[in-house]
């Protein structure tokens, strides 16, 4: 019915030379494809259970991650080496059937990992909603990098925000599929944006990723005038990664002055928590011996900081 292939089913098909024919069913694939442009698009089958993903570890609790009480959810897998990572175990970038074969999963259960649905997860945080719903608690993804899982990020955060109505927090350094940010970052409250230094150059010594990757996500940003905060590691002298000079505090800040919708800075002064899991996964560790920064130094670069922000724009120090 309704094409070539039909037509030879006609009586009139009998009185058809040879060549008629051959010419006929040559035409056939010119004809699907001409009808095939106008049919309207299939709706994918959406799974009950939501998207599938590989979930590094969890924390139920946390205060440091986002405003009011956090469930924190670790996504695995990252690109970037970044020389003061405290969760290298986290780097593995794996599909979820690759973990499910090559027992990550099994390992990452008691930290409440695996491989889940984001069904999976949106139950165990409902268990909490009540609590988290204080001073607007919610759910941050970090990771690893959560964007390398953009479609498992932004179904978790529909799902929390629409059935259990908690906000949603986004820590990410921005590296993942640029035709994937909006969708992201429409679900998202808050995005903590962990941006390594403002000199490319620096930029790539430290995590080994081009700039261009960071600007492109603060475009996505900047285009839905998206609410974000800025995350800075400080690491202070006695390393070439330094980023407390001069020309990267005044970097940051004229990054965060000129956006209404950036709220601010959060300090984060070097530690070496994590340290231990680059010796367990047998890779050395780049800043070995590098100290903390003690509580006056910490102070002198809030200071100098403080300076150079707008008085509207918040400076926190985890």
């Amino acid at each position: 019915r309704g094409g070539p292939v039909a037509a030879l089913r006609a009586p009139a098909a009998a009185a058809l030379t040879a060549r008629g024919v051959r010419a006929l069913l040559s035409t056939a694939p010119a004809v699907a494809a001409t009808h095939a442009h106008k049919r309207a698009p299939v709706a994918p089958v959406l799974d009950p259970r939501g998207v599938e993903g590989v979930v590094h570890s969890i924390e139920s609790m946390s205060a440091v991650d986002g405003p009011g009480l956090r469930y924190l959810v670790f996504m695995q897998g990252c690109s970037r080496r970044c020389v003061f990572c405290s969760q290298p175990d986290s780097w593995k970038i794996l599909s979820p059937s690759h973990a499910k074969h090559d027992g990550f999963a099994e390992h990452r259960t008691k930290a409440g990992g695996g491989v889940l649905f984001t069904s999976d997860v949106e139950k165990k945080i409902s268990r909490c909603a009540t609590y988290l719903r204080t001073n607007s608690g919610g759910v941050s993804c970090s990771g690893g990098e959560p964007l390398l899982q953009a479609r498992f990020v932004e179904d978790l955060f529909a799902r929390v925000k629409g059935n259990l109505g908690l906000t949603t927090c986004l820590d990410t350094s921005g590296y993942g599929d640029p035709s994937l940010f909006e969708g992201v970052l429409r679900q998202t409250d808050l995005t903590m944006l962990c941006a390594k230094s403002f000199d490319p150059d620096l930029h790539f010594k430290i995590s080994h990723i081009h700039f261009s990757h960071l600007e492109t996500f603060i475009k996505a940003i900047d285009k839905l005038e998206a609410r974000v905060r800025l995350r800075y590691v400080y690491l202070p002298e006695g390393t070439e990664y330094r980023t407390d000079l001069e020309k990267e505090l005044d970097a940051m800040a004229n990054f965060v002055n000129a956006r209404p919708h950036c709220l601010g800075v959060e300090l984060l002064p070097y530690h070496t928590l994590g340290v231990n899991k680059w010796h367990e996964i047998g890779v050395e560790y780049p800043l070995e011996g590098l100290h903390t920064p003690d509580r006056a130094h910490v102070d002198d670069v809030k200071q100098r900081l403080r300076d150079r922000l707008n008085p509207d724009k918040l400076l926190l120090v985890a």
